[in-house]
């Protein structure tokens, strides 16, 4: 099964999640389907129970914050460690504007 695939199901069996999952745990495969999933504030009902407008907010900024961790951990792999801190504190900025419902 694809990643994209399992990481939906997933999502999609857990019905019972209130957080989105916690993307510093997740590996850099699993952040590329985690953003092409939720870029644009795409598929909220995937991570929260309700989808409005906050969480469509939320789900864009997770989805950011996804692709930015993904760059980092490309750019440390590289040795390209400057690049990298670059890319982490867009993570922070992205986490510092999610609101508390949205944080892991």
């Amino acid at each position: 099964m694809h990643t994209m695939d399992h990481y939906r199901l997933s999502r999609m069996l857990d019905t019972g999640k209130r957080r989105p999952p916690n993307l510093d745990v997740m590996g850099e495969e699993e952040l590329l389907s985690f953003h092409l999933t939720h870029h644009g504030g795409f598929n909220p009902q995937l991570l929260f129970r309700k989808a409005g407008t906050a969480a469509q907010s939320a789900t864009d900024l997770l989805a950011v914050y996804a692709d930015c961790k993904r760059k980092a951990i490309v750019c440390r792999r590289e040795g390209n460690v400057e690049e990298a801190r670059g890319w982490e504190m867009q993570c922070d900025k992205a986490y510092s504007m999610l609101p508390e419902f949205a944080r892991w």
